[in-house]
């Protein structure tokens, strides 16, 4: 008998694979599933590999990937769905690979016996040939997202059939996630109010939409309005609405399995998690980088995250959308439980416009193949329809215009004030002392880069002595957070009668999906869609009238803007708030659609080439191409602040460190200018360490010294 890991039987494990492979897949690709996993380890069929196995050198691998996708480029002419099979297969360890690759003599020289051992399998695995493949006709960017399908299904089911004979994992993870025990306890905290009656009505009008098909979808509702909780709402009862085994329509599986959201940002993340967790009745998923899970959940939560097999996920932008484009088997394993899911995207203008043009295509064949829906989530809805108008066209409203119009009319809680003039620091803190005597002095400034937040706090804090607090990406998320957290007490706490005076200046970090309510919220020239992210920090919780609180927008003497994109969606904000006929008290919706559109007119959506590379099957340059983080022009260091330093000392720094270490690690790291880097000491287990004397209470990192900025 010939084995494929000790103990284990190779056709056991072959026939395994084949079957957990298939079973995760829509129909028209079950038959192709099954004989990915029936070829995947073709290759140790031979003795040569056999022999491998039993010694205990493992110093010289023996290839065993090639030969079943030798097989499979084979019966190319026979099958038309044959050559995806071949990338797959040959990538199932070390990852998908570009189109020349599989034609190359390194490749084809590896598996030079590939037809012996389809011999010996033919004589020794039952139907190990098919007889017939179904015709399958997909083609360029659907057919390459349904080769990446395939492949984290077959990785997968690799890795799951493995862990289940060795007891590494427990048996339930061969199981899929459902929904249909998925319910609300929506009631433990009961408002009251005109804002508290129009979140219900916001809430039941999405409600009334939830019965639709599959599809894609976009909510657009007022900061305030309470899209999080009718978001949610709206994605149980339309997968309760397609979770039951239904008639196979266009032979796609049209069960929904469970819902993903998507956040911009990790404070957003983790405060929807929250939220998450408090009003849903089964365990949810947090998959972001500084999630911490306790030493008791840590195998179950490594083992969740790498596959998302659970009905309810919070994850980033930076996991879902590199998923979609990865080619290594960790990230791509993830897909294997993507199909079938209500993806939830908040803060839609976040979706970065030089790749806007492959991540639209993908929510496309998700919603068209993989039988998800897509909701895009945002009080400022960008348009893509000069990107990708099919897309736009295809997106069915949750709420219609004019009712979505009525819902910004409701909601209004701010007046918008826009000064074109160059203001100096003097003429900020102007602003901030003509707050009503009535009122506590609280105020938030946002501007466009953490030098101008340093300067700004510096100048405002000597101009008015009341307690200031400074917010940037600077500083650890631990920092931020214990900022942040001060910020609440101080604006937000249990007994409005015991608010306290509070200024913050802050670049965009606070700007989507903080709950921070003040009544002055000042922003300097921005893009547009920042200005009224920055105004849902003002009069929040409605407890001003709208003429009392105030969104003022000012420009500074001397003030450089981040290059690029930033720039130019900035000086388009300025032409549009310098006319008349878009008042933002007035005509806000009409000034973000002209907005967009301007933006959009001159991007191609696709700034790498993307979409040609994907038409091509160049995995590997795919990959290379999409990164939404800079590493190039930027590097992440651990500071050893408060906690961290406690932290670090009982790491060994001479070794590799844990993945459990790096994760430790997250809640003190901060990316900073790849120019800084020499600062940073390098440890020979790989940790870039930010000296402390570069580090302020106040400012976060900086390349002066902390007795320099002081």
């Amino acid at each position: 008998m010939k084995y494929a890991r000790p103990g284990q039987f190779l056709c056991n494990h072959l026939t395994g694979v084949a079957n957990k492979t298939a079973r995760r897949l829509p129909t028209q690709w079950q038959s192709i599933g099954h004989y990915a996993g029936l070829w995947h380890d073709l290759g140790k069929i031979l003795d040569r590999w056999q022999a491998y196995l039993k010694s205990n050198d493992r110093s010289r691998k023996v290839a065993h990937s090639p030969h079943g996708a030798m097989l499979a480029m084979s019966l190319t002419k026979r099958h038309r769905a044959v050559p995806s099979l071949t990338f797959v297969i040959a990538g199932h360890h070390g990852g998908l690979r570009d189109k020349d690759h599989l034609s190359g003599d390194d490749f084809t020289n590896r598996a030079k016996d590939w037809e012996q051992a389809r011999d010996e399998a033919i004589s020794t695995i039952p139907d190990f040939l098919p007889e017939q493949l179904p015709e399958f006709n997909l083609k360029g960017t659907r057919l390459e997202f349904a080769v990446r399908m395939l492949f984290g299904c077959l990785v997968d089911a690799d890795r799951i059939d493995a862990a289940i004979f060795t007891g590494d994992a427990p048996p339930e993870l061969d199981e899929a996630s459902s929904v249909s025990q998925l319910s609300t306890c929506f009631n433990p905290r009961h408002q009251d109010g005109e804002l508290a009656q129009l979140r219900c009505e916001f809430a039941s009008d999405c409600m009334a939409k939830a019965q639709q098909p599959r599809g894609l979808f976009r909510l657009t509702g007022p900061t305030g309005v309470g899209k999080t909780m009718a978001s949610l709402q709206w994605a149980i009862a339309h997968c309760k609405a397609h979770s039951l085994a239904q008639e196979k329509v266009d032979q796609v599986r049209e069960e929904l399995e469970g819902i993903l959201y998507v956040g911009p940002l990790q404070s957003i993340i983790e405060q929807n998690w929250n939220i998450y967790r408090q009003v849903l009745n089964v365990p949810v998923l947090a998959h972001y980088s500084d999630f911490q899970p306790s030493e008791d959940e840590l195998l179950t939560y490594k083992l969740t995250t790498e596959r998302w097999d659970a009905s309810v996920i919070c994850t980033s932008g930076v996991q879902f959308y590199e998923s979609l484009f990865a080619r290594t088997p960790a990230k791509c394993r993830k897909l294997s439980h993507l199909m079938r899911r209500c993806i939830l995207i908040d803060e839609a203008q976040s979706i970065p416009l030089e790749y806007a043009k492959p991540i639209l295509d993908a929510l496309r064949t998700l919603v068209e193949d993989w039988g998800c829906t897509v909701v895009l989530m945002s009080a400022t809805q960008p348009s893509f329809r000069n990107v990708d108008a099919d897309f736009d066209r295809k997106c069915t409203d949750i709420i219609p215009d004019q009712r979505s119009r009525y819902f910004f009319e409701q909601t209004r809680r701010v007046t918008y004030s826009i000064s074109t003039d160059l203001w100096q620091w003097s003429d900020v803190a102007e602003r901030i002392r003509s707050l009503p005597k009535t009122l506590v002095s609280q105020s938030l400034t946002v501007v466009n880069t953490t030098q101008l937040a340093r300067e700004g706090f510096q100048a405002l804090s000597d101009i008015i002595e009341e307690s200031w607090f400074h917010l940037s990406a600077r500083m650890v998320p631990a920092h931020r957070k214990q900022v942040l957290a001060e910020v609440l007490r101080r604006t937000l706490p249990t007994n409005p009668d015991e608010k306290q005076p509070c200024h913050v200046i802050s670049t965009q970090v606070v700007e989507a999906g903080v709950d921070l309510d003040f009544p002055l919220v000042l922003r300097q020239f921005a893009p547009l869609d920042s200005i009224i992210q920055a105004a849902g920090r003002c009069n929040r919780e409605n407890h001003l009238k709208w003429h009392e609180a105030f969104v003022q927008v000012f420009d500074l003497e001397e003030a450089n803007y981040p290059s690029g994109d930033y720039r130019k969606r900035t000086q388009i904000t300025r032409e549009i708030l310098g006319s008349a006929d878009y008042d933002l008290n007035e005509n806000l919706l009409a000034a973000i659609s002209l907005y967009y559109n301007k933006c959009n007119s001159s991007l191609t959506g696709d700034t790498y080439k993307i979409q040609e590379l994907r038409k091509n099957l160049q995995f590997e340059q795919v990959a290379e191409s999409f990164k939404l983080i800079d590493d190039e022009h930027q590097f992440s260091a651990f500071v050893p602040w408060r906690d961290g330093a406690e932290l670090i000392e009982t790491l060994d720094l001479t070794q590799p460190l844990s993945e459990r270490d790096w994760r430790r690690l997250q809640p003190y790291t901060v990316s900073l200018p790849k120019k800084w880097e020499h600062i940073a000491e390098d440890y020979p287990c790989g940790l870039l360490v930010w000296p402390l004397e570069f580090y302020s209470d106040q400012f976060g990192a900086s390349d002066l010294l902390q007795s320099v900025v002081y």
